[in-house]
């Protein structure tokens, strides 16, 4: 499940930049539910899997996702009809 961002820093300009992301990431949360429930209404359904809801919703939809490091991707939980972040530990210790 894809959570609020939280906005960290140890510096002025770290905070200005990263303040940035989390306002585009919110952005893409809030697009992503209003896509769904327009999704939802059309079709009597939500997306039966990842390549649905990425046809579908993202790219249908013009949604930019925030770039993620090389560890983690973005996943489809099909249970709660969500985006959410998958992350491989071995790739973050294999860079």
């Amino acid at each position: 499940m894809i959570e609020k961002p939280k906005i960290t820093a140890k510096d002025p300009i770290t905070l200005q930049g990263n303040a940035y992301v989390t306002m585009i990431g919110q952005t893409s949360i809030l697009q992503i539910q209003h896509a769904m429930n327009l999704y939802q209404a059309a079709n009597d359904r939500f997306p039966k899997n990842y390549d649905e809801f990425m046809a579908e919703i993202i790219r249908a939809n013009n949604i930019a996702l925030p770039k993620l490091p090389h560890y983690q991707e973005y996943g489809y939980d099909e249970q709660q009809h969500k985006l959410v972040i998958l992350e491989y530990p071995d790739r973050k210790n294999n860079p």
